[in-house]
């Protein structure tokens, strides 16, 4: 990629500093369902599955078909409450255990002319524009995907709409760029 072939940066949309906290890490852990693809296949998947043996179970009970949808309904429910409840045992361990030395605490995203570079009190690292994969917004987090499974989660309750507006507008122009 050419740096000549784009605008000049602009000081005021570059940067975003933002605090993770561990409460962040329990709502990246939940959210994901949301954002990775592969989950989103399998869990659905995996619910129709169990509905059905569920239902198979109970095969020699003569249902109508309302009492069939109906404890279809239930089984399905109480699934999605077991899942969400599993999940939020483990986020909330994995959020709450351990250090989480650059993670939990200062982050600043950094858009530059090579590519964004990320910054905390334990690391430094920049991500060339070919790495930046998509953008994700989910639950009042952004998600900038530097890879198909790893991203910065970034807090919208940090900055205006209008600055993550500009900043992912020049993320989104930056990355789209380093494939020409």
């Amino acid at each position: 990629m050419q740096p000549g072939n784009l605008p000049p940066l602009d000081p005021q949309i570059r940067l975003l500093r933002y605090h993770l906290t561990r409460w962040d890490l329990f709502m990246n852990w939940m959210t994901v369902i949301f954002r990775n693809r592969i989950l989103q296949i399998f869990i659905p998947v995996s619910a129709s599955f169990h509905v059905w043996r569920m239902l198979n179970a109970d095969a020699d009970l003569a249902r109508s078909i309302p009492q069939t949808i109906f404890f279809g309904a239930w089984y399905l429910l109480g699934y999605a409450f077991l899942f969400f409840l599993l999940n939020g045992i483990l986020a909330a361990v994995n959020a709450m255990i351990g250090k989480q030395r650059g993670i939990v605490g200062e982050h600043v995203l950094e858009i530059t002319d090579p590519g964004l570079i990320e910054k905390t009190e334990y690391n430094d690292t920049l991500h060339k524009w070919p790495s930046i994969r998509r953008t994700v917004s989910v639950a009042g987090y952004l998600f900038i995907y530097v890879s198909e499974s790893n991203s910065h989660q970034i807090p919208k309750r940090c900055f205006s709409r209008e600055e993550l507006a500009s900043f992912v507008a020049e993320l989104k122009l930056r990355s789209s760029r380093a494939g020409d």
